[in-house]
């Protein structure tokens, strides 16, 4: 199946970031690709547990529904001491009451987890602002402000709602995020939407680091991941000519609003904006 070969692949990556005393995550749509209906992508979606029932999946199998690719992301992390970010598709039984659930199914999101170095859930984000093309996915009812607290700083993900003031400036400004965790299926889309001036520029205004993971399709223009600081990029990956993937480490302070570097960016925000 189409999902266990990229899971294959992300293996070995978090091996390889484990091995340099990384951290991991994986861009959005790469475990199961986009190319379904709403139909024909059910088969794949899994019921995600709520991360505050300390569910470790990898060490205790088969205690919720069937899970199968989260059991696996659980396990990759557990057994390489890593955190670790995965896309992935989500199924919620659809309560008849609810005038958002449709008569064909229950409600599926666009998913974000993310699991300790323990392989213990930690946090879980759905999308909120998504592509006209999604029609596979249900818009949450609620933004959903997906944070996970750690040993080196705040963090919080969200899934290509860049361009959007929810979830994305809320996080920056109301939880003070330290970090941004950003599975994204970015197109290059000259001049103001070119993924590694624009999220570095976020980045910036912002005053956090920003860890982008974009699904890499020269053919679909979708170029260009990085890890940026709040004082400028700190490394990326840029290539219009190969669809090879490439894993990029390098250090970050975790808690830059600590540091002496850190810009003063002005941030203002109004409830109901």
């Amino acid at each position: 199946m189409l999902m266990d070969k990229n899971t294959v692949i992300f293996e070995a990556a978090i091996k390889e970031a484990a091995r340099k005393g990384a951290h991991i995550m994986t861009p959005e749509d790469s475990i199961y690709r986009w190319v379904f209906t709403r139909k024909t992508i059910y088969p794949y979606l899994e019921d995600i547990p709520d991360p505050q029932g300390d569910w470790i999946l990898c060490a205790h199998p088969g205690r919720f529904a069937p899970s199968p690719v989260l059991e696996r992301l659980s396990c990759l992390a557990r057994n390489n001491s890593i955190y670790k970010v995965a896309n992935m598709e989500e199924k919620k039984p659809c309560n008849s009451s609810d005038p958002r659930c449709l008569s064909h199914g229950p409600y599926q999101y666009n998913t974000n987890v993310v699991f300790d170095s323990e392989g213990k859930l930690v946090a879980c984000y759905h999308k909120y602002n998504l592509f006209v093309t999604e029609k596979q996915f249900n818009y949450p009812k609620d933004p959903g402000f997906g944070t996970s607290n750690t040993s080196f700083g705040l963090f919080g993900i969200f899934t290509a709602d860049i361009l959007y003031h929810d979830p994305a400036v809320v996080l920056a400004s109301r939880f003070q995020v330290d970090t941004i965790l950003f599975p994204t299926a970015w197109v290059n889309t000259l001049p103001w939407l070119s993924p590694i001036q624009f999220h570095s520029v976020w980045a910036m205004g912002m005053g956090v680091n920003f860890l982008s993971a974009n699904m890499h399709s020269s053919t679909l223009d979708m170029t260009g991941s990085g890890i940026y600081a709040s004082d400028g990029p700190r490394a990326y990956y840029y290539n219009t000519e190969m669809d090879n993937g490439h894993l990029l480490v390098t250090k970050l302070s975790s808690c830059p609003h600590l540091s002496p570097a850190y810009p003063a960016a002005e941030l203002t925000e109004s409830e109901g904006n």
